[in-house]
């Protein structure tokens, strides 16, 4: 039996603009996929997850903001410098 999909809010660093975005995160069948919201049926993106490199986990705490921030890097990404940083808000 396959394991059940889970699925979050999370951020992500864009490629082109810097900037950290808030997407909705679904993982199953060892792919990520990312879209702007639950109930959009199109996905912005998906990094596969077979065989990535996730580094180290790191805590951020900036005052009244506290997170993790991790950074994915998919073996089978088409591009070579491929990396998705991501952080999870620590509170509900």
């Amino acid at each position: 039996m396959a394991p059940a999909p889970r699925s979050g809010w999370a951020h992500k660093e864009g490629h082109w603009v810097r900037s950290w975005k808030c997407r909705w995160f679904l993982l199953q069948d060892g792919l990520l996929t990312y879209s702007a919201d639950p109930a959009s049926t199109s996905a912005l993106g998906r990094i596969p997850l077979r065989k990535a490199l996730v580094d180290t986990p790191q805590f951020v705490s900036n005052g009244a903001d506290s997170y993790w921030r991790f950074t994915l890097k998919p073996e089978e990404s088409a591009s070579v410098h491929a990396r998705y940083p991501i952080q999870v808000c620590d509170k509900d």
